[in-house]
């Protein structure tokens, strides 16, 4: 028991016998009181043989024994599967302070904002967002959002209704009061609306101690988690204050979301496919019922589910939203890595998984945990940490929903391999340079994000991970994005690669009106084949034959990678090594194993980086070199034309172009390393020419088949020719072993 506890019982003991004598005293004057005190000693005579204990000694124990219960009573709460509950006020004691030290009217006066009061404001749970950096969880460039609320003016192209700052902002906060007091009308009854949006205004013009205005430090994705953070501070409030202001989308719905769970297992049976497709097309179920200003741009409502009305039954409207968001899954318009997923973790199960979730609103989260509950059935080697909301912004699931939820999903609240984390984003949305850091040591040792909602996809563009972005578009911002039409009810299940960004240009969109609609420079439509996982994500269409190939030769690279590695780990021949030197810059190296071209690249000071189709490769290249961890990427050599962004000085194909899955792929892969050179750009390729043999299946190491195709040296030359390259160097070598086995290494230039 803490100390201030302590000094008030103290107190009440020693205050509460004197008190209560002197009261008892003078009532005794008065005749009613009289009688009352007659009826309670009659009372007592009736349920004691006796009371000798002094009236005023009685009223002491009564009041002393009432105010204990009160001030130590606290409700049980068991939670099993958390490490503490998150109080309503989740600032610490020194916000707690800073808050009290400074007021709203001290920052418009003075026009400046202290720094703790910004981060208090800005939902800040870090020092200030260095560690973001630090961690590398991002880069430089990295913009957490599409634009600042200090570019809002008359003169903005890329907004489809210009108007001036304060214009907007009033029209803004006034949404916000409205919700606010629509159910909270006592936390702002001492102020008028206007002194409010006026003092909310001063607060955002504000200068910080950088320079710039506190709207400078507002992006538009969290805008109005942002302002009402304001006006909570301007009346006077602790900006953390949980606050239930869409109960209709949330606690209300959940009961009855959890039937439409139900009907669809009865009636549709999803596997884990659809269990995903549901989880993302969730997100339209009740967004009719959503104010405009909390999604950050336009809502097309028109093709929202409407849930449970007053003038339908129960069960009717269980199933009408049932089959809806089953329909909404199937959608024809879609940008879909799913297959890419599947095709991963049906290839990885030899090790270890980890994701990072970041879910969205409550009933959306609600399917997404069915899909995790099904997909860690499916899956014994997958761990999933969920980082939901800390406190409750807008109609989001919040920390403490889980409580709840877990009462459905047994198999997750028993699950060590499902954890839910307490320190989540105080905004409605991830802005990863204010994420606390035990969020982003998760973050660092995850291999994969799993990011739903659009906003999160607009905040998160650039995070150094690999990462899966899911919703549907039903925003003016989301199609302008996506490059996808609301009408169509697209579904939007994107794999974007570690610090790379799905759309790009959203300030130019001005530029770019379709259909009366203003649409990115790039949007994610424009590189649909990258984003739904290239290659990869088409293994249906494959033939029979190259989906043998490929699963031979994965299967070998995977479960016979760390034997590989011990055999050939360091094995880099003189030759190849006399190839390397002659390469210089941004280096890309396709089918990397367990990183030997990489690490010796960049121990001669190169920018390389590597990709390989094996999850245990690039697992053992990240344990060998741990200061290049985030140099290694899980991909497929046939993505080179998607891989990453921008233009290599030189890319590296040492022994990997040996295993195409048909020999007429090298030219077309030859093709895409043209293409992602930069003029002058060099390529070393590496090949095997076997005499009298073409393709074949081998299995001299480790008595394990691998699928070889081999080339001589006038097929190549061909090849090159006509590409585009020039021959700088080559080296001719017979095997050690094989006598008809030579290897071709050729040093190419783009011209």
């Amino acid at each position: 028991m803490n100390l201030k506890k302590w000094k008030i019982i103290v107190i009440t003991a020693f205050l509460l016998p004197l008190l209560s004598q002197i009261i008892a005293q003078e009532f005794i004057k008065v005749d009613i009181f009289s009688v009352i005190l007659n009826a309670i000693a009659s009372l007592f005579d009736v349920l004691f043989v006796k009371i000798s204990l002094p009236i005023w000694l009685i009223l002491s124990i009564l009041v002393f024994v009432f105010i204990f219960s009160i001030y130590f009573y606290k409700p049980k709460y068991h939670r099993p599967f958390f490490s503490k509950t998150i109080p309503i006020f989740s600032g610490k004691k020194k916000s707690n302070s800073s808050l009290e030290r400074y007021s709203a009217k001290d920052i418009a006066t003075n026009k400046f904002i202290p720094e703790d009061i910004r981060l208090i404001l800005l939902g800040y749970q870090n020092s200030g967002g260095l560690i973001t950096y630090k961690k590398s969880i991002c880069s430089a460039e990295y913009e957490p959002g599409t634009f600042r609320l200090s570019e809002i003016g008359v003169d903005t192209k890329f907004l489809t209704k210009t108007q001036s700052f304060e214009q907007w902002a009033t029209i803004a906060l006034e949404a916000e009061l409205l919700t606010l007091q629509k159910h909270y009308k006592k936390l702002i009854k001492h102020y008028s609306n206007q002194e409010l949006i006026l003092r909310s205004i001063q607060v955002l013009e504000a200068r910080t101690n950088i320079g710039h205005t506190l709207k400078h430090d507002i992006w538009y994705q969290e805008y109005s988690d942002v302002l009402r953070r304001i006006i909570l501070f301007c009346s006077g409030s602790h900006p953390d204050i949980e606050l239930e202001l869409f109960p209709n989308l949330t606690v209300e719905r959940g009961d009855f979301i959890f039937d439409v769970l139900t009907w669809l297992e009865s009636n549709i049976r999803p596997d884990l496919r659809v269990w995903l497709q549901l989880s993302i097309a969730a997100g339209l179920l009740g967004v009719d019922e959503k104010s405009s200003h909390t999604a950050a741009s336009e809502i097309d409502k028109d093709f929202a589910v409407s849930l449970d009305s007053s003038n339908e039954k129960r069960q009717f409207s269980i199933s009408r939203v049932g089959a809806s968001v089953h329909k909404l899954a199937n959608s024809k318009s879609r940008i879909d890595a799913s297959e890419w997923l599947f095709q991963y973790l049906k290839f990885s199960q030899g090790i270890k998984v980890r994701f990072v979730s970041f879910p969205d609103d409550y009933i959306e989260t609600i399917f997404l945990l069915k899909f995790y509950e099904e997909l860690l059935k499916e899956y014994d080697n997958i761990e999933i940490d969920c980082i939901p909301r800390m406190i409750r912004c807008g109609n989001d699931a919040r920390y403490e929903d889980f409580d709840d939820f877990f009462h459905h999903f047994k198999f997750l609240k028993d699950s060590t391999r499902f954890r839910v984390h307490n320190n989540g984003p105080k905004l409605g949305t991830v802005n990863l340079t204010k994420l606390h850091p035990t969020v982003l040591n998760l973050l660092e040792e995850s291999d994969f994000v799993d990011a739903r909602g659009a906003r999160n996809h607009e905040m998160m563009q650039g995070i150094k991970k690999d990462v899966f972005f899911g919703f549907m578009v039903c925003r003016e911002f989301s199609e302008s994005i996506t490059g996808l039409y609301a009408k169509n009810t697209p579904f939007i299940y994107i794999k974007q690669s570690a610090g790379e960004r799905s759309f790009s240009g959203f300030r130019q969109r001005s530029e770019r009106k379709i259909d009366g609609k203003l649409f990115c420079k790039e949007t994610a439509a424009d590189r649909k084949n990258k984003w739904e996982g290239g290659h990869l994500a088409q293994y249906e269409n494959w033939t029979e034959s190259e989906r043998s190939r490929y699963k031979i030769n994965q299967k070998f690279y995977s479960k016979g990678a760390s034997d590989f590695h011990k055999k050939y780990g360091d094995l880099l021949e003189k030759e190849v090594k006399q190839m390397l030197h002659e390469l210089q810059g941004r280096i890309l190296v396709l089918g990397c194993g367990s990183g030997k071209e990489v690490g010796y690249l960049c121990e001669k000071n190169q920018d390389a980086i590597g990709l390989d189709f094996s999850v245990e490769a690039i697992w053992l290249a990240k344990q060998r070199y741990p200061h290049l961890w985030d140099r290694f990427f899980v991909d497929d050599f046939y993505n080179t034309v998607y891989f990453g962004q921008g233009e290599f000085d030189a890319i590296v194909a040492n022994a990997t172009f040996v295993h195409l899955l048909k020999r007429e792929h090298l030219s077309m892969l030859m093709s895409q390393v043209h293409s992602r050179l930069r003029k002058d750009g060099k390529f070393f390729i590496r090949l095997i020419q076997k005499e009298g043999v073409k393709e074949e299946y081998d299995s001299n190491l480790f008595n394990a088949q691998r699928w070889f195709v081999y080339y001589t040296t006038e097929e190549l030359k061909e090849i090159i020719s006509k590409i585009g390259f020039e021959i700088i160097k080559h080296d001719v070598r017979t095997h050690v072993q094989h006598e008809s086995v030579h290897w071709l290494s050729y040093i190419l230039k783009k011209v």
